[in-house]
This record gives C-alpha cells, sequence and structure tokens, in this order.
C-alpha cells in the first residue's frame, strides 16, 4: 500500500537555540503530532525514521536518538535507549568530516495522527512511509543517509487486513 502523503501535513523546526533535549518533545506536542515520520538533517539527511509504539512524550524517538549527541553538553542523554544514534554520528564524521552538532538539525515531521489508515496494522504502514522516504533519497544520491543502517524493506512484503473489512467483520 503506497501512503497518501497528499494527506500529510509536514511540520518543520529547527534545534537551534535549543539547551535541553526536552524541548523536541515540547515542540510536538504542541504540534500535536503522536504518529509521525521524520527526517533529520543539517546540511545532508542524517536519518529517516518514525514514531515508537506507544511513546510516553510526544516526539519521543527524536528526543531519545539526537539527545545522546555531545553538542547538548551536561543535558545530553547518557541512558541506553537511541544510544546507537552514537554510531550514526560516528560514521556522520567517518562520510562528512564532521560531528553531527543538534544546533545544526533540522527535524521535519509528517503527522499520523489523523491519516486515514487503509490497514489495521499502523506500524506496517508508518514503515511504508519511511521507507518510502528513504528509496527517494536512494534514487536520487545513489546511497542512504548515514542514519538509515538497516534494511526494513522486508516489511514490504508483509500483509495486514485493510481497515474497511476489519470494521465489517468486528461491527
Amino acid at each position: 500500500m503506497k501512503t497518501d502523503w497528499a494527506k500529510l501535513t509536514p511540520y518543520t523546526f529547527p534545534l537551534k537555540g535549543m539547551t535541553k533535549p526536552t524541548e523536541i518533545c515540547d515542540v510536538m506536542k504542541q504540534l500535536g503530532i503522536d504518529k509521525y515520520v521524520y527526517e533529520l538533517r543539517n546540511n545532508h539527511t542524517i536519518k529517516y525514521g518514525m514514531s515508537a509504539d506507544n511513546e510516553k512524550l510526544h516526539g519521543a524517538r527524536i528526543y531519545r536518538q539526537v539527545g545522546h549527541l555531545a553538542s547538548w553538553g551536561t543535558a545530553k542523554i547518557v541512558g541506553n535507549n537511541g544510544k546507537p544514534f552514537l554510531d550514526i554520528d560516528a560514521e556522520f564524521k567517518n562520510r562528512y568530516g564532521a560531528n553531527i552538532n543538534h544546533e545544526d538539525i533540522i527535524v521535519t515531521v509528517w503527522g499520523f495522527d489523523n491519516y486515514p489508515w487503509r490497514t489495521v496494522n499502523i506500524r506496517k504502514e508508518l514503515i511504508e512511509a519511511e521507507s518510502y522516504l528513504i528509496s527517494q533519497y536512494e534514487m536520487v544520491h545513489q546511497e542512504k543517509p548515514v542514519g538509515n543502517l538497516f534494511d526494513e524493506s522486508y516489511w514490504n512484503n508483509k500483509s495486514a487486513p485493510l481497515k474497511s473489512v476489519w470494521d465489517n467483520i468486528f461491527e
């Protein structure tokens, strides 16, 4: 199934001037976005991603990943959740010659909270949207963004019941 991008509004905000990673959650809450796909970029697209299931905070996935960057100083996150983003930072430095600084990051999110889901598997539809963004990038640049290390294209072959059929069965 294809994502209907015409039914989604992209929201973009910079991390410049933020002093604590929790400010990312504040912005996402203000936007009212809970289910989303996102792009992190500076001069380069760093990563495409998606919200995690049952996040307690708005924008928690972005917060957990970007929050590990050294540029936050003493406010940086030190837990294990999102720590693999440090591997992305190291690979970014290897590829582009500099570490990622949160002050240079611009976040774009596409909120799916009011999206007309076609299946009962919201996670599958979010993964398909994320995969679409990655594949569009790859077609232009002949490589994936540095932060999209794993291939999740196997989700493209998984099926899910259509929401309309599911709703008719369980009326």
